[in-house]
């Protein structure tokens, strides 16, 4: 039929199949095939705080620092779609006032490895 039944711990456990598939699906995205984006940027001097304040309460933004070199800070998103992570980047984080310029890297899932 349309159900799936488990046996976890003497506890049954009955779910529709395209409620599991559904599931499964997601939590393969979340871990695995997430859009996940790199973006380097350059601000206007004495702005890197209140820059850095205001992408890190864009929910898509799983990290955002403060760095030395060419570039003043870098922010890492995840994203559900990849037209979720452009609109992300087009339209929460270079609209910034303050940001001069950005560069995204946008990662590939099938090469490199930890986190």
């Amino acid at each position: 039929g349309n159900r799936i039944y488990f046996n976890i711990d003497t506890t049954y456990l009955c779910l529709n199949k395209s409620v599991l598939i559904n599931r499964l699906k997601y939590h393969l995205m979340d871990n695995i095939f997430m859009p996940t984006a790199y973006i380097l940027i350059n601000c206007i001097l004495g702005k890197e705080e209140d820059i850095i304040k205001q992408i890190s309460q864009i929910q898509q933004v799983k990290e955002v620092r403060g760095t030395y070199g060419v570039h003043d800070m870098f922010v890492k998103i995840q994203t559900d779609t990849v037209d979720e992570m452009n609109n992300t980047i087009t339209n929460s984080i270079r609209k910034i006032n303050g940001i001069t310029s950005t560069v995204t890297l946008v990662s590939i899932p099938e090469q490199g490895g930890r986190g």
